[in-house]
């Protein structure tokens, strides 16, 4: 009788051993950046709550193999499945791109040579088991369009942010002059704060949304907005 217990508690112990030796491993990381650190959100698997998304966070999970969904949401959802495999570790990017009132998160497999150097940034201290890294993984065509959605993003930012800088700056220089009584000087200063408000309202944050929309449902970027990317917007 003691005999037949042990077998089966052995049995029970070794066949838990093996399910976990055949679970993967995902490693979720958000780099630590001032810009949208006031903004957190939950990244789950299917519907598990995997944890919450801050700057500098790294979380990890063990998962079973098979097709899993990967997402998270905020004003918006964003979503990634990803096929595990047994026994393997995977990595996944959390970052948050502009949105319309509060950003939207942004989720991408990224593969293990990069994601070890940039988890070793955020915690120099954390032991990542990576011996069984998935080293197959390629961009599919959902991580492509979210780094172009991104450096989308970033285009529209950088130009909202230079043309409203001027606008702003010459809109106080002509005040400033009017009210120093050169009135001939303004009518130079005027038109510049003009033209930098302008560029500014052509990327604002409602007509980013209306690009992102159009992007997502299957059209390509104008060859305008192609040609204003820079290598900078992608990183």
């Amino acid at each position: 009788m003691l005999k037949k217990l042990a077998l089966i508690i052995l049995f029970l112990v070794l066949g838990h051993a093996y399910t976990q030796a055949q679970d993967a491993t995902i490693y979720f990381y958000r780099k630590a950046k001032f810009k949208g650190s006031l903004i957190t959100y939950k990244v789950r698997i299917d519907s598990t709550i995997v944890g919450e998304m801050t700057p500098g966070q790294v979380l990890y999970y063990n998962v079973t193999p098979g097709r899993h969904r990967i997402w998270a949401k905020t004003e918006s959802e964003q979503e990634l499945y990803v096929d595990i495999q047994p026994g393997r570790t995977y990595f996944i990017e959390c970052d948050l791109t502009i949105g319309v009132l509060v950003g939207t998160p942004s989720i991408r497999q990224r593969p293990a040579v990069n994601a070890l150097v940039e988890i070793k940034k955020i915690n120099p201290n954390l032991k990542v088991d990576a011996g069984a890294t998935a080293t197959d993984y390629t961009p599919s065509v959902s991580d492509l369009r979210s780094d172009t959605l991104a450096a989308v993003s970033h285009l529209f930012q950088r130009k909202r942010k230079a043309g409203n800088g001027w606008g702003l700056f010459f809109t106080a220089n002509t005040v400033w002059i009017l009210a120093s009584g050169g009135g001939v000087w303004a009518l130079e200063a005027a038109p510049l704060a003009v033209i930098g408000l302008v560029n500014g309202a052509k990327y604002s944050r409602p007509k980013l949304e209306v690009l992102v929309n159009s992007y997502q449902s299957g059209k390509p970027l104008s060859s305008k907005i192609k040609k204003k990317l820079r290598e900078k917007d992608f990183k």
